[in-house]
């Protein structure tokens, strides 16, 4: 592919409609070499600080580039987000990147096949779990999937109403139950 292809939209990002400039393609490759360069420690300090979290939440999503299917992959806690693309959606891809190689505590994911090969503690995303419930609801005509909705949704509350009273952990009597 030509550089003159790769930046064809260069317009949208420089405001060449609004100042009449025309960016050369070979400028604009020169700067997003720069900013590799610039922002690759805090890529590389953000997949640390990732993949050494006590919970990790993965997904990846869709998106085209240059017209072809690719994946963006996320890997998110509290403070950080560590994205990537690959054109590749499997164990392939998150191996690739590295970021959570050797990880072993708690990855929340959405019960997505390679996933369950890192080997670690597996957490189902409730949002996914939720979401696979309504169309279960929904299309059996069944009353276990809004229950289980509703046991999980008042879960979901305790914890918000523990974590507003600054408990952190659930007492073991009350996991027995």
């Amino acid at each position: 592919m030509s550089k003159d292809m790769q930046y064809s939209c260069r317009h949208i990002f420089t405001g060449s409609d609004l100042y009449q400039l025309d960016i050369s393609p070979g400028t604009l490759h020169g700067w997003t070499h720069e900013a590799d360069a610039l922002l690759s420690p805090s890529v590389q300090a953000i997949a640390q600080q990732v993949s050494q979290s006590p919970v990790v939440h993965v997904d990846e999503s869709g998106l085209r580039v240059q017209a072809k299917l690719q994946w963006l992959h996320t890997s998110v806690t509290p403070t950080h987000t560590w994205y990537g693309v690959h054109p590749k959606r499997g164990i392939e891809a998150v191996n690739a990147f590295g970021v959570l190689k050797d990880y072993a505590d708690v990855l929340v994911h959405d019960c997505w096949a390679p996933y369950w090969l890192i080997q670690c503690v597996h957490a189902l995303c409730n949002a996914h779990l939720l979401r696979e419930l309504t169309f279960l609801a929904q299309s059996s005509g069944q009353a276990w999937p809004q229950r289980m909705m509703d046991m999980l949704l008042a879960a979901h509350r305790g914890c918000e109403r523990a974590r507003t009273q600054g408990i952190t952990a659930v007492p073991s009597r009350q996991v027995l139950r």
